[in-house]
């Protein structure tokens, strides 16, 4: 996978950006460990769907050109599956055993009726992670101890009765704190009682439940950002998710954003980065955040639903401000150009410009500048028909062309498909 800047345009990056940049050069691509045998790996890049709802045969629509749809819980998990699968997607579940609610149950688990199962810090004391919640409805979550034998069998069988369900795969939440990120991965429970590994720490129970998960026969996704995958799971991961919070317009949130695709765009593991908009009905937020990844060979998923942000007790943090379908049906093809090309510039700036792509099946051009800018597209050697997904319309009356001219407004993205002969 090759996602470089053109040698005719060359990135001159501000400074927070470069030194940004030679982190990210500086971290190594994820080693093999010896695990379970890899999943085929899914070529191209794809489009994948994150909807933390309940699905219905109606939603069916949503998912089609999608590559994988990962959702919670169900309650008609049948119905939820079949309108995955009808469009060809793979169907993903929810999993978030970094932590787990006490008083319900999660995962299959109720933490609050095994006490025996929680992680333990000094002197024996079980360790809390956070509250959600108003007031008189708070929930407190707790972090399981996954090498005490009878939480990982719980969690074992709730995996299986996946499998058995028909999911495809697991999406495992919050993987970068559970494996790299402060105190807690290199800790080891005070109060295990029937450990499965004695002496293992809290990322060493985590990944081998991620191991788990692959040997039953489940496809892993993990949430894990920009960091470099540790070498006890990176043989079974199949793709890491990389979030990305709404941005403002700063050029060197932009640069910043280029300088880690570039660099994911390289990695063996295929990244797929979940941009969201900032509020409902952002269709323009939505194609900018959209395309700007798409000049990348990175999948793509954005927001998690839309059904809007209200009654969800488990959650303070919400992006279900809308999917998008028509985004989710694109396909971009393989890359033809070497990388994105930028020209008219903004003032001084390397960053804030146009900035296009050519992919054997779309055309993406992004806007960064605070100017409409009328330009000329190619799609190739030979004449196709092209369809422009923003309004749904085909270029030239449905003519076939293999350049058309196009005027792209400020800080604004767009894609054009190709499309069947009308």
């Amino acid at each position: 996978m090759r996602g470089t800047i053109p040698r005719g345009m060359t990135m001159t990056l501000p400074r927070l950006a470069v030194s940004t940049l030679a982190a990210l050069v500086a971290l190594a691509v994820p080693a093999t460990a010896p695990a379970a045998p890899a999943p085929q790996r899914l070529a191209g890049v794809g489009n994948w769907v994150w909807d933390y709802q309940q699905i219905a045969p109606a939603d069916a629509a949503k998912f089609r050109g999608a590559t994988g749809v990962v959702t919670v819980t169900q309650r008609r998990t049948s119905e939820a599956l079949a309108a995955i699968h009808g469009q060809g997607a793979l169907a993903f579940s929810y999993l978030n055993v970094y932590w787990l609610p006490l008083g319900r149950v999660y995962d299959g688990v109720d933490l609050a009726q095994h006490a025996d199962w929680w992680f333990c810090g000094a002197n024996h004391s079980p360790l809390s992670g956070r509250t959600t919640g108003g007031a008189g409805h708070q929930v407190t979550w707790a972090y399981p101890d996954l090498n005490e034998a009878g939480m990982r069998s719980a969690v074992l069988a709730y995996l299986r009765g996946l499998k058995a369900e028909g999911y495809d795969g697991v999406f495992f939440d919050r993987g970068v704190v559970a494996l790299g990120r402060g105190a807690l991965p290199a800790a080891v429970s005070t109060c295990t009682g029937d450990p499965v590994t004695p002496g293992a720490t809290f990322a060493d129970a985590y990944a081998r439940i991620v191991r788990d998960a692959r040997a039953i026969g489940l496809r892993i996704v993990l949430n894990y950002g920009s960091g470099r995958l540790p070498t006890s799971v990176a043989r079974v991961v199949e793709r890491v998710m990389q979030e990305d919070a709404p941005r403002s317009s700063p050029a060197n949130d932009i640069a910043v954003a280029f300088a880690r695709r570039a660099i994911e765009s390289r990695r063996r593991t295929r990244y797929v980065e979940e941009v969201k908009t900032s509020r409902s009905g952002d269709r323009a937020g939505a194609f900018l955040a959209w395309t700007e990844v798409a000049l990348w060979p990175i999948d793509i998923d954005i927001n998690s639903g839309d059904a809007g942000c209200s009654g969800l007790p488990t959650t303070t943090v919400c992006f279900h401000y809308g999917t998008f379908p028509e985004l989710t049906g694109v396909r971009r093809g393989f890359a033809v150009t070497s990388g994105p090309t930028g020209s008219r510039c903004h003032g001084q700036s390397a960053i804030v410009c146009l900035w296009e792509r050519r992919w054997s099946q779309a055309v993406v051009a992004v806007n960064e500048t605070p100017r409409p800018i009328r330009t000329v597209l190619t799609v190739g050697a030979t004449c196709r028909h092209v369809v422009d997904v923003w309004s749904g319309k085909r270029i030239a009356a449905g003519r076939c062309v293999r350049r058309f001219r196009v005027q792209i407004p400020p800080h604004s993205g767009r894609v054009y498909q190709e499309a069947a002969r009308p």
